[in-house]
C-alpha cells in the first residue's frame, strides 16, 4: 500500500467516527422505530436491552450496546425522553445514563445533552460505538469546545482512546485550538505524546491537514524530527493532508537546504527532511524502496545518472515541490509516473530505454520544458495537448513516426527540436504550431522545398536544418 494512503488507512476516521454496523433490525428499530415502538421492544427485553453490534473500527469487533446508548447514539431527543423513566429503574443506571452522554456529545444535539445532565448523567462515560472515548475525547474530536471546557476534569482528560488518541490527538485533528490550549495549560499530557502508531497531535495535525493546530502545536514546541511506526515524519504528514497552505507553511519551517548525491544504499543516511537537491549515480537509484521518497517531502530537484534501476519508485508521487526531474543513461523504460507531479517543470531524459510520453489523463498547467532525447519514443500520443505551459519539446535522436493533430493545442510551444528524427517530410501537425519560434530539423532526409514551403506558413519561425 502507498505509504500516504497507509497513513490515511492509520488515522481513518480519527475525527468522525465511521462505523459500518451489521444489518440489525435492531439497530434500524433505534434509529427509524416511533417512541411506541421502541419501548415496546424496551419493555418486552427489560431483563437483557442489550443489542449485539458488530462495529468495524480498530477496537473490539463485537460489542454489546444498551438499547439507550443506541437511542442516543442517533440523536433520538424524543425517545431517550420516553424512555429515561424505565432506564433510571435500572440497577446499572448511573453507567447507563453516562455512556448514553458520551453518545449524546457525538452527535452534538445539545438539547439531549442538557436533558441527560438535568437526569444525572455525568461527565466520564465511555462511547464504545465511539473508538471507546470517553465524553471529552468524544468532544475534543468534535470540536465541541463549550461542553470540553464545562466538563473538563483531569481525570476524563488524560483518558486515551482504543488507538491510544488523547485530547491532544483529536483536538489536533479537529482543528480545536481552544481545546489544546486548555489541555496543555492543565499539562493532561506532554505535548508530544504519542498514540498507538507513535503519532504525534503535531503529526496528526499536519496529515489531516488542520494548520491552524500545526501553527499552533509548532509554536508550542511540537518535535519536527519524530518518526510514527512507519518510519514517517512529521513534515511528511503535511503531504498527505492535502492543504497547500499548510505544505508551504512547512516547508518554510524545515530550516537550511541541502544537496546530496547519492552513489549507493548507505549514503541514505545524508539525507533529511531539508534535502532539497538529490544527485544519484552508479547503483544509487537501483537500490531504492518503493516508498524511499515519503520521508524527503521537499525535494524540488531530481538528477540521474547511469543507474541500472529499471522502476520510478510509486512514492515519488508524493514529491508535491518536485519541479525538476533529469535523468541520462538510466536503465528504467517507464516513466508514466511524473505525469501525475503537478508541479513539474522540466523533464529531462537523456540515452535511456524510455518508450512512451509521460501521458496525463488532465491538463498540466506546469510542465514547461520535456527533453526527450536518445530514447525508443517512436510516437507523439494524442494527449500532447494537456500540457498547456509546454514551452520547449526537444526530441532529438528519437524515431518519431506519429505527430497528431492534436499538436495544435500546444499554444505555449516556442521551440520544437526534432533533429536526426528519420523524417522524410514536412508532418502537417508541424504546420498548425503558430506560436513556434524555433523549429529545429536538422539531419533529417527532408527536401528543401519542402522546408522553403513550410517556412512561408510559418513566416515568424526560426527554420533549422
Amino acid at each position: 500500500m502507498n505509504k500516504s494512503l497507509k497513513i490515511a488507512f492509520t488515522l481513518l476516521s480519527i475525527i468522525t467516527v465511521n462505523l459500518l454496523f451489521a444489518q440489525s433490525k435492531n439497530i434500524e428499530l433505534m434509529r427509524d422505530g416511533s417512541i411506541t415502538e421502541v419501548k415496546e421492544w424496551y419493555t418486552k427485553n427489560a431483563k437483557k436491552p442489550f443489542i449485539s453490534a458488530e462495529v468495524t473500527d480498530f477496537c473490539e469487533a463485537e460489542k454489546q450496546i444498551h438499547v439507550f446508548v443506541f437511542v442516543c447514539f442517533f440523536g433520538r431527543l424524543d425517545v431517550a425522553d420516553a424512555l429515561l423513566e424505565q432506564v433510571q429503574a435500572e440497577e446499572k443506571s448511573q453507567a447507563i445514563l453516562d455512556m448514553a452522554l458520551a453518545s449524546a456529545v457525538h452527535t452534538g444535539n445539545e438539547k439531549l445533552m442538557s436533558l441527560l445532565q438535568a437526569n444525572g448523567a455525568s461527565s466520564g462515560g465511555v462511547c464504545e460505538l465511539c473508538y471507546d472515548r470517553n465524553d471529552l475525547l468524544i468532544a475534543a474530536a468534535y470540536n465541541r469546545e463549550e461542553y470540553f471546557n464545562a466538563n473538563f476534569n483531569d481525570v476524563s482528560a488524560k483518558e486515551v482512546d482504543c488507538m491510544g488518541n488523547t485530547v491532544l490527538h483529536l483536538a489536533a485533528a479537529s482543528n480545536g485550538k481552544a481545546i489544546l490550549e486548555k489541555s496543555l495549560s492543565a499539562n493532561v499530557h506532554e505535548i508530544d505524546v504519542l498514540n498507538k502508531v507513535n503519532s504525534t497531535p503535531f503529526m496528526i495535525a499536519l496529515n489531516e491537514g488542520k494548520l491552524e493546530t500545526a501553527q499552533y502545536l509548532h509554536s508550542k514546541g511540537a518535535s519536527t524530527s519524530l518518526i510514527d511506526a512507519d518510519g514517517v515524519n512529521a513534515m511528511s504528514m503535511a503531504i498527505a493532508g492535502g492543504n497547500e497552505e499548510l505544505k508551504q507553511w512547512a516547508k518554510e519551517k524545515t530550516g537550511q537546504w541541502n544537496s546530496v548525491e547519492l552513489m549507493s544504499a548507505d549514503d541514505v543516511q545524508e539525507l533529511n527532511i531539508n534535502t532539497h537537491s538529490v544527485y544519484f549515480s552508479e547503483d544509487g537509484w537501483s537500490k531504492l524502496m518503493d516508498d524511499f521518497f515519503y520521508n524527503y517531502p521537499f525535494i524540488n530537484d531530481i538528477e540521474i545518472d547511469g543507474t541500472s534501476g529499471s522502476n520510478i519508485p510509486y512514492s515519488l508521487d508524493g514529491l508535491s515541490f518536485l519541479t525538476s526531474f533529469k535523468a541520462s543513461g538510466a536503465g528504467f523504460k517507464d516513466i508514466s509516473a511524473l505525469a501525475g507531479l503537478q508541479n513539474l517543470k522540466t523533464i529531462m531524459i537523456y540515452d535511456c530505454k524510455v518508450s512512451m510520453f509521460p501521458l496525463t489523463p488532465s491538463e498540466n498547467k506546469s510542465l514547461e520544458k520535456l527533453e526527450l532525447m536518445s530514447t525508443e519514443i517512436d510516437q507523439i500520443p494524442d494527449e500532447i495537448n494537456n500540457f498547456k505551459a509546454l514551452k520547449s519539446l526537444d526530441l532529438n535522436n528519437s524515431k518519431i513516426k506519429k505527430f497528431p493533430e492534436s499538436m495544435s493545442g500546444l499554444e505555449s510551444l516556442t521551440y520544437l527540436n526534432l533533429t536526426d528524427c528519420g523524417l522524410t517530410e514536412i508532418p502537417d501537425a508541424l504546420k498548425t504550431l503558430k506560436n513556434i519560434e524555433t523549429l529545429d530539423l536538422s539531419e533529417n532526409d527532408i527536401k528543401e522545398s519542402a522546408i522553403e514551403k513550410l517556412q512561408e506558413e510559418l513566416p515568424n519561425c526560426e527554420i533549422i536544418y
